[in-house]
């Protein structure tokens, strides 16, 4: 079963976001999804994503996003 994340960051991106969205497959993997601005938005679209069986969990520790940006 896929667990969509919601992850505060501890910057803003460049287009003012805060909340990455992100989902956790059985095998461990993790898939970016998109950013939010507002925690609410970013749980309604996890949970709209998630349907009746999808588990959606939000976590306040801010993370980093670098490893999520590709350098052109």
């Amino acid at each position: 079963m896929t667990t969509y994340i919601c992850q505060r960051l501890d910057e803003y991106t460049e287009r003012g976001n805060k909340w990455a969205l992100k989902v956790s497959h059985t095998t461990g993997a993790m898939t970016p999804l998109g950013f939010h601005r507002t925690r609410k938005a970013c749980v309604t679209v996890a949970r709209l994503l998630a349907g009746r069986q999808g588990k959606v969990e939000v976590r306040n520790k801010p993370a980093r996003i670098t490893a999520w940006r590709i350098e052109a």
